[in-house]
Formats: C-alpha cells, sequence, structure tokens
C-alpha cells in the first residue's frame, strides 16, 4: 500500500511493492532512510542495483536492520524518476511480537522524519529567450536571503555534472539554479557559431535568472561552464557577488589583436613542452562531431579512461585524438566514470556533437573578441571573491593559467585551491570540490547575501 501526505511525503509498504514504484516513478529522498525487513527480493535487485548504485539488504535474517545507500533527489533525478518531493521506504515484516511492533513504529518515524529532512527536488522548466532558444533548467529552493548558486557544466556535460555536489551546495542554504548550456542536453542546439558568443549567451543566462526573479547570483563554472562563469561577471557586474571558476582560468578580453589557434599552440610548446591545444584543431574541424558520434565509447574512454600519458597521446599531441578514435581504441575508465556513463552519452547520443564543438569554433572564429569591446575596461577587474580550482594531473587546464590575470592585477581577491584530480573535478572528487566550494561561501557569506 502507499499512501501520499500533504508534504508529498510517500510511504511504501511491502517489497513486492517497490519495483512497480520505482518503474513508476517514485523515488526516495531521505539523509540516512531504514529499511527493515528480510530484503526487497529478487526483482528489485536484479532490476535497479546496478541502475541506482542501490546496496542489497541483508537476506535471511528473520529481522534485520541495515542503512541503504544515500540517495539524494539529484541522484535520482538523474536516471529519470521524478515524481513525489521525497519518499520514506520501510518494508514491514509480519510479527506478534509487542517488541517488533514498537520498532517498526520507531523506525517508520525515524524514515518519516529522514524523508522531511531530505534533499529537496529540483523543479525542471524551460525557457524561451528573446533569441527564441529554449534552455532547459532546474532549480532548487533556499534561503532568498543569499545569493542564487548557478551552475554551469562545460563540454560536452549537462546539468547531470552536478549531482554529486549538489547535496553539499543545497545544505549551505543557498537557492540553486542549474541550465543545460546552449548547445546540449534539453537546450537548443543551433549550428550557428555566432550564436555561442559570449554577449548573447550572458545575456540568455541572465533571462533565465530574470525568470526566477533572481537579482544576485555566484556563477560556478567548469571548463567551458567557466568561461561562461567569468563573461557573466564581464557582462553583468551588478548581477555577480562572486564567481567560482573550475578548471579553466579567467582570461579577459582580448580586443588588440585577433586569436591565432596556430600561434597559441606555438606559445603554449615554447612554454609548456607541448600544445595544450592540440586537440582543438581536431575539434573544430569539420571531420570532429560524425567521428566521435561513430565512437562514442572510445571517445568516452578518452575523457574518463586512465592509461599512461593518455591525456598526452590524446590531448595534446597532433592527431592523437582523431587517430584514437579512428582506431577504436579504449582505456580502462577511472573508479568515478562507469556509474555517470551513461548519464554523460545519452545526451550525445540524442543530441549530437555538433553544436557542443561550437563552443571551440566560437573562440576560433575571433567572436568572442568581436562583441567583447563593448565591454569597459573596468569590468576586466572581478573585484569580489574569485574561487580558482583546478586539478593537479590535468593535462591541459593548468592551475598557472590564472597567474598573467592575477599578475595584470584582475583577480585582486582570488583564493586559488589545487586537488588531486584529473579535469573532471565534480565527478573524480565531489567531496573535497564541495568542501572547498562550502568553505568559500561560508568565508564570505556576508558579501553573499542579497541586500533588499
Amino acid at each position: 500500500m502507499t499512501t501520499l501526505l500533504d508534504n508529498k511525503v510517500c510511504m511504501a509498504f511491502s517489497g513486492d511493492f517497490w519495483p512497480k514504484a520505482l518503474a513508476q516513478g517514485l523515488y526516495r529522498v531521505a539523509a540516512e532512510p531504514w529499511i527493515v525487513g528480510e530484503g526487497l527480493g529478487s526483482s528489485f535487485h536484479k532490476g535497479l542495483d546496478t541502475r541506482l548504485d542501490c546496496l542489497p539488504l541483508h537476506h535471511g535474517d528473520p529481522f534485520s536492520v541495515r542503512h541503504t545507500k544515500l540517495y539524494s533527489a539529484v541522484s535520482i533525478r538523474r536516471h529519470g524518476i521524478q515524481k513525489c518531493d521525497s519518499v520514506a521506504h520501510l518494508q514491514l515484516i509480519p510479527t506478534t511480537g509487542i517488541m517488533l511492533q514498537m520498532f517498526h513504529k520507531i523506525f517508520l518515524l525515524a524514515a518519516l522524519l529522514a524523508a522531511a529532512l531530505g534533499t529537496a527536488v529540483p523543479t525542471k522548466k524551460v525557457h524561451t529567450t528573446s533569441r527564441g532558444y529554449h534552455y532547459t533548467y532546474y532549480t532548487y529552493p533556499g534561503d532568498t536571503s543569499k545569493a542564487t548558486l548557478f551552475l554551469l557544466h562545460g563540454w560536452p556535460d549537462s546539468h547531470t555534472l552536478w549531482d554529486s555536489v549538489l547535496p553539499s551546495l543545497q545544505a549551505t542554504g543557498h537557492p540553486i539554479i542549474v541550465p543545460d548550456l546552449l548547445g546540449y542536453a534539453g537546450t537548443s542546439k543551433p549550428n550557428d557559431t555566432f550564436a555561442y558568443n559570449s554577449r548573447d549567451v550572458s545575456a540568455d543566462l541572465i533571462e533565465l535568472v530574470d525568470a526566477e526573479n533572481v537579482t544576485s547570483i555566484i556563477p560556478i563554472g567548469h571548463d567551458w561552464g567557466s568561461f561562461a562563469a567569468s563573461r557573466m561577471q564581464l557582462w553583468y557586474p551588478k548581477r555577480v557577488l562572486g564567481v567560482t571558476l573550475l578548471s579553466v582560468a579567467y582570461n579577459p578580453p582580448e580586443t588588440t589583436q585577433r586569436f591565432s589557434l596556430a600561434a597559441t599552440q606555438q606559445q603554449q610548446q615554447d612554454q609548456f613542452g607541448s600544445p595544450l591545444y592540440a586537440y582543438w584543431s581536431f575539434f573544430t574541424s569539420a571531420e570532429a562531431a560524425p567521428l566521435v558520434e561513430r565512437r562514442l565509447d572510445s571517445f568516452y574512454t578518452i575523457l574518463h579512461g586512465y592509461a599512461e600519458n593518455w591525456g598526452v597521446r590524446t590531448f595534446t599531441t597532433f592527431g592523437g585524438y582523431p587517430s584514437i578514435l579512428n582506431d577504436n581504441l579504449r582505456a580502462p575508465l577511472k573508479p568515478y566514470a562507469s556509474a555517470v556513463k551513461e548519464s554523460i552519452l545519452a545526451p550525445l547520443r540524442a543530441g549530437g556533437l555538433s553544436a557542443p564543438f561550437q563552443w571551440y569554433r566560437v573562440f576560433v572564429a575571433n567572436y568572442h573578441n568581436d562583441v567583447e569591446k563593448a565591454v569597459p575596461r573596468a569590468n576586466y577587474v572581478f573585484d569580489k571573491p574569485v574561487l580558482f580550482v583546478t586539478g593537479s594531473s590535468d593535462t591541459v587546464c593548468r592551475t598557472q593559467l590564472i597567474d598573467p590575470a592575477v599578475e595584470a592585477g584582475l583577480l585582486p581577491r582570488l583564493t586559488r585551491k589545487e586537488l588531486t584530480s584529473g579535469h573532471w573535478l565534480p565527478l573524480e572528487v565531489p567531496k573535497q570540490l564541495s568542501a572547498v566550494i562550502v568553505d568559500f561561501l561560508k568565508k564570505n557569506a556576508r558579501e553573499f547575501t542579497v541586500r533588499g
């Protein structure tokens, strides 16, 4: 049986119910829910263990109690199961003893309490911008006296990049908005390269913020999302109270000369001993999208695999990326990578890679430089708290790439951290990353308060 309470806490009784409940769209949200009983049945385990990373209960004991793995709304949402606000689930077994009945009541109350205190459920929304593009985004409620965290994923990800970081960020009380950026997942995917210029994308994102009646934000971006976060500060500094940049350093607008990929690669060769942007030659070519789409499994191991000199072979060697794809080579996956593979690849299978690659093409085409001539030079200085976090084994996005902006006096209030990780910090070291971001928010709590 199920009971839907006024506060949308769903209780489910009996193991036979759970496979049907989950299939119909119910999910559980609790800090540490208890399950009482002999187990949830073989159909549950066989059908949903892998999908939900479930820890099976102990079988065979007449009365056994074990913790389940923590499930948050965001981790379950990634699998497309989204309905009630929260679910406490409790399997009751037949009993005649008064003591066991008392235990059942205690655990029932504990489950209800855990569900009531669990992670808030996101609201999925779609907004059509003044340019006519549809943006899918997710909102998480919070204390409106605090600035809204605006989480911006990078290439080739989507809003699911933040799933393992969101619970800690929600615990800070800040409201949160998590969009799929232009070209990705549930958002429009134009193949017009100019559409991805920083002025117009920043305007799109501010429209999402305005649609939520939010006045002040803290952009938190990873990869090209880091670039987008810095550009929101450039174009809309009065709306931004602080900025967090993950992996990709802040580079101010370059309006005095045109960007040259070949010249940049040579400069990197001279400075670092390898052309960090070697892979850009492939990414901005006509063959990139169709080749990656044919070799998605190999592509995934390039991103999230591990082998000796793997980053050098794939990213910073000319021709290395397409060569590995053409040969359909694979590398062993990093520990985190198997669990998130489908959430990353599914949107790319559906929407392709042509639009995501536009984030590289727009840069090489100098469209950012063209529009950023209109940015006041005073805006180049980020006179507010800025957090920059990198991975120590990131082959391309080196920690020292922030140094030119620091030496130019553009980041007077910078906090920088380097974690033991590769490029995908939110996936590889979510706990460590969350702790750094939460500490940053706490230390600047006064400035991150919305003024009435």
